[in-house]
């Protein structure tokens, strides 16, 4: 069989043959079999010989591989550069923490250490102290010699501003304070100070020896002025440790007005109310300027002027106005204002204060400006001065009731807790004019749903009241007024919520039943269950009223049959 060149072209074993004797045997000419393949095997065989991939696309992926190997190293290298940072920075603020606190200790020692000498300063020795012998002032103490270097205070890295002193020793607990003072004074203030300080305690060893002067030096020593000059001592110790526990904490009360004769501006609203009559060049609220034309700017220097007929959104000429008060407020805060907090004068708070006081000033301009508005403003201020001392004489009379059960042991059981409420108190009403000369008397109107024996009740703890003299002390202004009993209040009133059962009349009961037929569900929301009683113990305050025992028993027929059995209050209207 012939060879031919399409043969061993398509021969892949023909070329791997020629490379393995190119150049190590002779060239030498053997008879070689060639085999002609059919067509279909040369199909199959030629894809192998396409698929060996080409230099360029070699020369891509290791591109690829470079450049991903490059950016890995620079990640890694950015990462150890940024750990390095980080930790450069920890080392930097712990050692500006560490000097910080540093110095707040050495400036809370000067503090303490000018307290202590001014203290030292004011407190001078007495003629007696002076006149003692120096040999009587300095007792023998067990305790040896003390080390001022016991108490100094020791830091702690990474703890609180507040160094961590060394405890002292037991014996020395309740003198701490005095001996820390007593390191500052003079040798022999030193001296006659730890004489009255620390007092040994006798030993039965040292009875012979010690001589009656040691006794009666111990006996000589003042023991009102120990007393009080520890107290001073304490009292002063405290109040620093009050005052350092304020300064380290971030909330600060609001301080209170010491008397009614305060007038400090104390409150962010109070402070924006005058700084707006301040800057309109007003000295009251009483007699406000005329509106504002809109669209009319005024100079810096001119006073505050507002468009009154609309609110600072609606007019530009408002919220240039609102700017210009808010600015200024926060520049004179603390020249004008400064028992404010600084924490009330943020942008937020302001601008809410701000609406507030300003809508308070529109309706002001408009009661000036109308009539009408204006006696109905003093209408409404007049009803509600009048509910609020209406509310004060309740509240004082609550007050008296209680005080007065305290002073009475019978009145002493629970039952009569329920009692003792503000709605259940009868309201002193007057008609008469304030300003008028004539006397004055107070109307008591009581309630008509409190029964009898309630009634009787608070009769007796005023009673008991009036007797021991408690109401009669006199008060500011014209004194206690009479009182007088007047008709019960107009209208329907229900008892309040947590009364008990014995409270609530009967008569009432069925009467306000008649036109109200669901009155018993009602109350079986208000009532409370209270403990058992024997009512025959306490003889003075009477028993049920002969109507209110002939009704009870047709009480059953006309409640509604409606009832949850089992329930403490189904039985509660026949009793």
């Amino acid at each position: 069989m012939g060879s031919s060149e399409l043969s061993d072209a398509l021969n892949p074993y023909y070329t791997q043959s020629r490379n393995q004797t190119s150049s190590l045997q002779p060239v030498t000419q053997s008879p070689q079999l060639h085999v002609t393949l059919p067509e279909n095997q040369c199909h199959q065989q030629s894809p192998v010989t396409r698929a060996r991939p080409s230099p360029g696309g070699l020369q891509a992926v290791q591109e690829l591989l470079r450049i991903v190997s490059a950016t890995r190293e620079a990640q890694e290298t950015e990462r150890e550069r940024r750990i390095a940072w980080e930790k450069e920075q920890e080392v930097k603020q712990s050692q500006r923490q560490a000097e910080l606190e540093r110095q707040v200790l050495e400036l809370k020692q000067e503090v303490l250490f000018l307290r202590q000498t001014v203290n030292s300063h004011s407190t001078s020795p007495t003629p007696a102290t002076r006149s003692q012998p120096s040999h009587l002032s300095t007792p023998i103490s067990p305790t040896g010699h003390i080390n001022n270097t016991n108490f100094q205070p020791i830091f702690m890295q990474g703890s609180s501003s507040r160094p961590l002193q060394q405890a002292s020793p037991p014996y020395l607990n309740d003198h701490g304070d005095q001996l820390t003072i007593n390191q500052h004074h003079s040798p022999g203030m030193r001296e006659r100070t730890s004489s009255l300080s620390v007092t040994p305690a006798p030993s039965p060893g040292l009875n012979g020896s010690t001589g009656p002067s040691t006794q009666t030096t111990s006996r000589r020593t003042p023991p009102a002025k120990l007393k009080k000059r520890r107290r001073s001592v304490s009292s002063s110790s405290s109040s620093d440790h009050h005052r350092d526990s304020d300064s380290d904490s971030s909330y600060t009360r609001a301080p209170k007005r010491r008397s009614h004769h305060d007038k400090r501006c104390l409150t962010v609203h109070h402070a924006m109310r005058l700084h707006i009559i301040r800057l309109m060049g007003l000295e009251s609220d009483k007699n406000l300027p005329d509106s504002h034309p809109e669209g009319q700017t005024l100079d810096p220097i001119d006073p505050v002027r507002f468009v009154w007929d609309k609110t600072t959104k609606q007019s530009v000429h408002n919220a240039r106005m609102k700017t210009r008060i808010m600015e200024d407020l926060k520049e004179n805060r603390r020249r004008l204002y400064k028992h404010v907090p600084d924490r009330d004068f943020s942008k937020k708070n302001l601008e809410s204060t701000f609406d507030q006081c300003f809508t308070t000033l529109r309706q002001k301009y408009k009661a000036q400006k109308d009539d009408a508005l204006a006696e109905y403003q003093r209408l409404r201020d007049t009803t509600k001065a009048l509910k609020a001392r209406r509310l004060a004489r309740r509240k004082a009379k609550l007050d008296s009731r209680a005080s007065a059960r305290l002073r009475v042991s019978a009145f002493e059981h629970p039952i009569f807790d329920h009692a003792f409420e503000l709605e259940c108190m009868s309201s002193e009403e007057s008609d008469v004019d304030p300003d008028s000369s004539q006397s004055k008397h107070l109307v008591t109107r009581g309630l008509a749903w409190r029964s009898r024996r309630l009634v009787k009740f608070y009769q007796a703890l005023d009673t008991e009241d009036k007797i021991s003299g408690a109401s009669a002390k006199q008060k500011r202004g014209v004194g206690k007024y009479d009182r007088a009993a007047g008709a019960p209040k107009e209208g329907f009133q229900l008892p309040p919520k947590g009364v008990a059962m014995w409270m609530v009349s009967q008569n009432w009961l069925i009467e306000s039943q008649v036109d109200r037929p669901d009155l018993p569900q009602v109350l079986q929301k208000l009532v409370e269950d209270s403990p058992d009683f024997d009512w025959q113990t306490l003889g003075e305050l009477g028993e049920a009223s002969d109507e209110e025992q002939h009704v009870n028993p047709t009480l059953p027929v006309q409640l509604p049959p409606q009832h949850y059995e089992g329930s403490s209050l189904q039985y509660a209207f026949v009793q």
